[in-house]
């Protein structure tokens, strides 16, 4: 048998783990979104596009 608090300790660290796999899937979004908007930026798209096709919404592009 579980206890209560081995199970909320569990459900804490279950919940954090999640938390952290998110926020890793978020910076590679990120990242991906900001290399494609370069990329198309490169080939001559102008940036409103370039964004727009990428996905990219953060800071102008590097």
């Amino acid at each position: 048998m579980v206890t209560g608090k081995v199970y909320q300790a569990k459900v804490a660290a279950l919940t954090e783990l999640a938390a952290r796999v998110i926020a890793g899937l978020e910076d590679a979004e990120q990242t991906r979104a900001r290399a494609d908007c370069t990329a198309l930026s490169l080939l001559g798209l102008g940036e409103v596009t370039a964004r727009r096709l990428s996905g990219h919404t953060g800071p102008h592009r590097p």
